[in-house]
Order: C-alpha cells, then sequence, then structure tokens
C-alpha cells in the first residue's frame, strides 16, 4: 500500500466508498476494480483492504479500523496469541519489541509492562493510525 493510496483510504471519500462497498462479494469489487480504474485509480487498493479486514477478522477484534498488505496480515500475531505472549512478562521487566510490524504484540505487551520501548516503525504505525488501539 502506498502513502498515496493509505490518505485516499483513511480520507472522507476513502471511508465513504468503504461504507458503499464493503459488504460486495469478492467477485463484484473484482468487477467494480476493472469498471473504476480511470474514474478512481485507487479502487483497487479499497476492494484490496475490504478483503483483508474480511481476512483478519479471525485474528483481530479491531480488524474493520485497522489497514493491512497482505504480507503484513500474514505475518501478524493474532490478539489471542499477543495476549498469551504478554501474560509471560513480569510487569517489571523492560522489553524492546525490535521486530514488530503491525503491532500485534506491542500493544499487548504495552498493557503488560511498565516501560515498554518501541522502535521507530512501532511509532509510525502507531502516528499513522494503521492499528487502531
Amino acid at each position: 500500500m502506498t502513502n498515496l493510496e493509505l490518505n485516499y483510504l483513511k480520507s472522507e471519500a476513502g471511508q465513504q466508498a468503504y461504507k458503499e462497498h464493503c459488504l460486495d462479494s469478492d467477485s463484484r469489487l473484482e468487477i467494480l476494480v476493472l469498471k473504476n480504474q480511470i474514474t478512481n485509480p485507487f479502487f483497487g487498493a479499497l476492494a484490496s483492504l475490504i478483503k483483508l479486514r474480511r481476512a483478519a477478522k479471525n485474528k483481530f477484534t479491531k480488524s474493520e479500523g485497522m489497514f493491512f498488505t497482505s504480507l503484513s496480515l500474514e505475518q501478524a500475531t493474532s490478539e489471542r496469541i499477543a495476549k498469551y505472549i504478554a501474560k509471560r512478562f513480569k510487569p517489571e521487566w523492560t522489553v524492546e519489541d525490535l521486530t514488530c510490524s503491525l503491532g500485534g504484540n506491542t500493544v499487548f505487551l504495552a498493557e503488560q509492562l511498565m516501560l515498554f520501548l518501541l522502535i521507530r516503525l512501532a511509532i509510525e504505525m502507531v502516528t499513522r493510525k494503521l492499528v487502531p488501539f
């Protein structure tokens, strides 16, 4: 997902288009991508986001507010596993999550620990509001 696509998806127009098409079937979305190539060059990104959010429902309770690429969703730790991992850490420990992507583990580690060090990527994910926690 490019920054232009992300900006569109987060915009009022992108959110309105999402609401209009989030219940469309995958096959209908594919047809609409072809139809909208000229009038809305971001429709492919919208269709992809809709499909990824559907797939993410098995991993995240707040998937409807998250932004994914197929790779980031595939590699993300599910909430259930992230909560389990976080509970294994003692609250007084200091932890650095050097491998965060979507921040699935990051969110629950931050809830569990008194001091949690974020790397630049995690801060970027939060500031770009890619993770709705």
